[in-house]
């Protein structure tokens, strides 16, 4: 882990944790573990990513590039280096008992800036890739898909795929701001017709970003 981006993490769990021994319980690892992780004694995996984030309310995307940060390096000033990670806990609000994929950790993927420039013109460090499980976003994207994911969209500013986050599940749905409430109020709906459509306050939706891009492996 780079001293810059090391420092920085130890910083952020002690404004919110005082000490690594409450950071370690919040996490139910031994202080040991806590310890090593935070001075880059060990590999972190993606689930260690994923629990890190959820205490420190922090997006896995901005934790895997503070603890990743070797995988970022560029030789190529021409490419840049995004988040590739299945999200442990992602699931589209589906299950597809066939689905027999390997939906371990992506890793990170290196592509061209124009690449990136053709579906967002956010920087790299706020792109994640993620990989599509379950069918209720079918026939638009099936288990096995990858989806590039703009996490600084946090408001639905018009009609589009997002992705929201449900306090037990990722999911992707089609988000329509509406009109004529007295509240902001969006409709969620799946591209799969058994799924039903939804109308919500806009106050109770946790979106974690936009999807951007589409990627159907061969």
């Amino acid at each position: 882990m780079g001293a810059e981006k090391h420092a920085k993490l130890i910083e952020i769990v002690r404004r919110k944790y005082k000490s690594q021994t409450r950071f370690a319980q919040a996490l139910g690892w031994s202080v040991s573990k806590a310890n090593k992780a935070l001075n880059g004694g060990q590999p972190w995996s993606d689930k260690d990513i994923t629990q890190v984030a959820q205490v420190l309310e922090m997006s896995s995307y901005s934790v895997a590039r503070l603890v990743q940060s070797h995988a970022f390096a560029l030789n190529d000033p021409d490419e840049v280096a995004i988040v590739g990670m299945q999200l442990p806990n992602f699931n589209d609000g589906s299950d597809d008992e066939d689905d027999t994929r390997d939906y371990d950790g992506l890793g990170v993927w290196k592509l061209p800036k124009f690449a990136i420039k053709a579906f967002t013109e956010s920087s790299a460090d706020r792109i994640a890739m993620i990989q599509v499980k379950g069918n209720a976003m079918s026939p638009i994207y099936n288990p096995g898909d990858f989806l590039m994911i703009d996490n600084s969209v946090t408001v639905p500013s018009s009609t589009g795929d997002y992705l929201i986050n449900t306090g037990l599940n990722l999911e992707i749905r089609i988000i329509e701001p509406l009109v004529g409430f007295k509240d902001p109020t969006v409709e969620l709906r799946s591209y799969n017709s058994i799924i039903p459509a939804r109308q919500v306050a806009l106050r109770d939706v946790n979106i974690s970003g936009r999807v951007v891009g589409h990627c159907r492996p061969r």
